[in-house]
């Protein structure tokens, strides 16, 4: 099972597919947006490129086991999605947050 994680940083977004099981990144990509500098040394970035580069980078993850969630996660009917974890199992799995079974497995494997 995987978990697709999504950081919308302030100079890109980073998008990650993290297999439950092992813990491990099984892949990656990243994809920098314009940030403004404010007066006094803030920064801002534009909504729209936010949201553009979070789905350029999803899109550029493998499509092989998440490519339905990847889809509709780059269509514009995500783009109220947010802070959500997502387990992506074929139904494998059915507990609402696939991180706390993963521990729950872990914890069942331990002598």
């Amino acid at each position: 099972m995987h978990v697709l994680a999504l950081d919308l940083g302030t100079s890109g977004a980073k998008a990650a597919l993290i297999d439950l099981r092992t813990g491990e990144t099984t892949a990656a990509c990243s994809q920098p947006h314009p940030t403004h500098t404010l007066p006094g040394g803030g920064v801002e970035q534009s909504p729209e490129d936010w949201l553009a580069a979070a789905r350029v980078a999803v899109a550029a993850l493998p499509t092989d086991d998440v490519a339905a969630l990847i889809r509709f996660l780059c269509s514009d009917e995500a783009g109220y999605i947010t802070g959500e974890i997502i387990g992506v199992d074929g139904g494998m799995m059915k507990v609402q947050n696939p991180y706390r079974a993963y521990e729950y497995q872990a914890q069942k494997q331990e002598p």
